[in-house]
């Protein structure tokens, strides 16, 4: 992660860090007094900046968000509150929602949640909340348990306000996929966003995520182009569409995009998350442990709470099986707290592992309960590594939760 005062050279890495791309960067430093410096010399002068001083300047503009993406959180309006307190709060947590670390997203969260306190009618900062908290457990320590039921209290409470938003919907849709296990209520819930606000890019890129963790590959991937038609720069959308090209594609080409957004965004957690996935999926526990490591610590998670701390102890008393091990048991337990519990991550890990019984052992388990796994990836994903394996093959039948769009399954 970039430290304050750290120097940054060139407009490339200038634009990395404040998360966006070249041209917006160049323009701000002309239009907007964005703290760049030039070497003297030269044709093409080199250009530094200072990362505190980045900070300090984006932290002072209300208008941090570019005309073209003041739509982020709120595509469908350019409402905000009448009081000028509650104005400027609204406008800095978009600009702190969009920039995807630990303490933007907290402090975006709080000031949603003083507006919504004083303001419960303003149904624009309801539904902004109601975004912030679908991310809160991807990028800050936020369990999914608190975040996810709050996120569906206030989209609803948003809809309640104003049905014509689009943003409640999509919050929903991620509520019911990724929280609910609801397929069939997330894909309503999503349509309905989109025919609300067809070319709204969020609403597109959370479609298009939820696609690809069904296993959705074909219509992942129109999703996400569509969104790309609209606006090529957003971070997420990269990021999403690595995990998506190394799940439905090539693995190895997916893993070398997600280090090369690794090294443009140092201080992304989401990146990490997908590197520590892919790691399992290539059978290297102990590359997950190091990638989840880094993931909690971008999120902010304390050594009280941290899944990672455990784990590498287990490692470092029993090594590899051990680790494995201990990963199963706390996905197992945090299971229980979701509405349908399911093994598809146990079961991965075990395949990490390499450990057959340890596999068919989840697998049985799934079997006996009935379970339909949400999580299609990993399903597709098991069945091509393990394709030659009749026993194995055979407890994957009927695994698959049904589809939103039209899932594509191949296992060649």
């Amino acid at each position: 992660m970039t430290k304050p005062g750290l120097r940054i050279s060139g407009w490339k890495s200038i634009a990395a860090f404040l998360g966006r791309d070249r041209t917006t960067v160049i323009r701000w430093a002309k239009e907007r007094n964005l703290p760049v410096r030039k070497l003297p010399g030269g044709e093409r002068a080199t250009v530094y900046a200072f990362s505190h001083e980045l900070e300090d300047w984006s932290r002072g503009q209300d208008w941090f968000i570019d005309e073209a993406q003041m739509g982020a959180i709120l595509p469908e309006t350019l409402a905000l509150p009448v009081t000028p307190r509650l104005h400027d709060l609204f406008l800095r947590a978009r600009s702190d929602w969009v920039r995807r670390d630990a303490a933007s997203m907290q402090r975006a969260m709080a000031d949603l949640q003083e507006i919504t306190r004083i303001e419960p009618l303003f149904a624009p900062a309801q539904a902004a909340l109601a975004n912030c908290l679908v991310l809160a457990g991807e990028y800050s320590s936020h369990g999914y348990a608190e975040s996810y039921p709050e996120a569906r209290r206030r989209a609803e409470a948003a809809l309640a306000i104003d049905p014509q938003l689009v943003a409640p919907h999509r919050a929903l849709g991620s509520y019911y996929y990724f929280w609910d296990r609801d397929t069939k209520q997330a894909g309503d819930c999503f349509r309905q966003a989109i025919a609300t606000s067809p070319d709204d890019v969020l609403t597109r890129i959370w479609y298009g995520n939820a696609l690809t963790d069904n296993g959705e590959y074909v219509a992942a991937r129109q999703q996400h182009d569509h969104a790309r038609v609209h606006d090529a720069g957003p971070v997420p959308l990269s990021i999403n569409q690595a995990w998506l090209f190394a799940l439905a594609e090539d693995l190895d080409g997916g893993i070398a995009a997600l280090h090369d957004l690794a090294r443009a965004y140092p201080g992304n957690a989401l990146i990490q998350d997908f590197l520590a996935l892919t790691a399992l999926i290539r059978g290297d526990p102990v590359a997950y442990l190091e990638h989840w490591k880094c993931c909690e610590e971008l999120r902010g998670v304390s050594k009280e709470k941290s899944h990672a701390a455990r784990l590498e102890s287990a490692y470092l008393e029993g090594g590899a099986s051990a680790l494995v091990r201990t990963a199963i048991a706390q996905q197992t337990k945090a299971e229980e707290a979701r509405p349908k519990p399911e093994r598809a991550m146990a079961a991965l890990f075990a395949h990490a592992a390499g450990d057959r019984m340890l596999l068919m052992e989840q697998l049985r388990l799934a079997d006996a309960a009935v379970e339909r796994w949400a999580s299609g990836w990993i399903v597709l994903t098991l069945q091509k590594h393990w394709q030659a394996d009749a026993e194995v093959i055979a407890l994957f039948e009927d695994r698959l939760s049904p589809p939103m769009e039209n899932r594509f399954i191949s296992v060649q």
